[in-house]
């Protein structure tokens, strides 16, 4: 067995950087930038108006005054127009400012009488107001994202306002999830004595799908070596990951760890010194990565966080993969018992952390309500109420 920080760095170590592929913006969401971006263009692209008003040529002193109204200018108006000296023109948020225009005046401040627009007499009026200048955000050839930046709504809507329809990013992984056992049986169908409902694909591949990731097949496997051997086989030739749920202990009728063995999957690690999780697989063969995690539901999450989640962030571009650990203090008393480090469901609460019911490594429940996990050391320990733990955040 090795410790959790050796089995952690072997992960991090055989993890290699995703190839780069142009997709869509509008299909970037979650995924990673493999190169800098530069601004092409100015943002705003031309001096346009904040709001609906009236754009006031040179001379103008509107407080309580009365004005013709030169012309309308309304948003995506393509004509350069020119306000003269002592002119007042109409406009509307987002319309390109005519030449020679002092300041906009909000319309909250105006009464229009059709062809006469008559101003207040507390008129606020300066220089400028409610004018947004081309390039105020962004000037062309600015560096906007850097490589790794992670793509978020806002960033899909700021890069498609600069015109930006295509964008470099790390490849999604296809990854491949294979759950096993003779007991399962999918949820919607009969139950009979003896047989359980299938929990762990829905849930990793909830976990993935919040990582961004879609790129994925799953498939049920039955205790039968021949079956597992040709499964493996297939999912090893065609994944980027491989992930593996249950039939990894040394039970009569585990065969993953044998069917790795067969394919000529490098083994990593085997066995981590923790609590949950201690039957964890993890192995190469060529550039796929198997994890094979233990089939109680709260232990193979468990090392979904621990190890598989910084992992496909590292592969997908990530700079900051690395858990991020807080030190909080204990809202009880605890005693660690064993050699092993454990992990155990918590709740982050006012600056603090409460560890939860139901730490067994087959409840689900208990991870539902959790918002982090605490990592306790290998050590037997008395902990008391208000002991820093190092904490991570899900």
């Amino acid at each position: 067995m090795i410790s959790i920080e050796e089995a952690y760095q072997r992960v991090i170590n055989n993890t290699e950087l995703a190839s780069e592929e142009l997709i869509s913006v509008s299909e970037s969401l979650h995924r990673r930038l493999t190169r800098t971006l530069e601004a092409p263009i100015h943002l705003p692209l031309f001096d346009n108006s904040a709001v609906d008003g009236y754009a006031l040529g040179p001379n103008v002193n509107p407080a309580g005054a009365t004005f013709e109204i030169a012309y309308e200018v309304p948003a995506g108006d393509t004509q350069k127009r020119t306000l003269n000296p002592g002119e007042v023109a109409r406009i509307f948020t987002g319309a390109p400012i005519p030449e020679n225009t002092a300041s906009v005046v909000m319309q909250e401040f105006t009464q229009n009488d059709g062809n006469t627009v008559s101003f207040a007499e507390n008129t606020p009026f300066k220089e400028g107001n409610h004018i947004r200048r081309k390039g105020k955000e962004v000037e062309m050839g600015k560096e906007l994202f850097d490589r790794g930046w992670h793509i978020n709504p806002a960033t899909i809507g700021f890069l498609s306002s600069l015109g930006i329809d295509q964008v470099p990013c790390y490849t999604e992984p296809q990854i491949t999830i294979l759950s096993t056992g003779n007991e399962l049986v999918e949820p919607g169908k009969e139950v009979k004595h003896g047989e359980i409902y299938e929990s762990n694909c829905r849930m990793l591949i909830g976990a993935l799908n919040q990582l961004g990731i879609r790129r994925i097949e799953a498939q049920k496997l039955g205790d039968d070596l021949e079956q597992t051997l040709k499964t493996l086989k297939a999912a090893l030739n065609q994944s980027d990951y491989v992930i593996i749920s249950g039939g990894i202990s040394v039970g009569k009728y585990d065969f993953v760890k044998t069917a790795n063995e067969q394919l000529g999957v490098e083994s990593l690690f085997y066995k981590v010194r923790q609590k949950p999780g201690k039957p964890l697989f993890f192995g190469k063969k060529e550039s796929c990565l198997v994890f094979a995690l233990p089939g109680n539901p709260a232990a193979a999450l468990t090392c979904f966080y621990r190890y598989l989640k910084p992992s496909l962030e590292k592969h997908g571009g990530s700079k900051n993969f690395d858990p991020s650990f807080l030190k909080l203090p204990l809202q009880q008393d605890f005693f660690k018992k064993g050699d092993r480090a454990v992990m155990l469901k918590a709740s982050i609460q006012n600056g603090s952390v409460s560890l939860l019911d139901g730490q067994s490594s087959a409840m689900l429940y208990s991870f539902a309500e959790a918002n982090a996990l605490v990592q306790l050391p290998t050590e037997e320990k008395q902990y008391h109420t208000g002991d820093e733990v190092l904490v991570i955040p899900l």
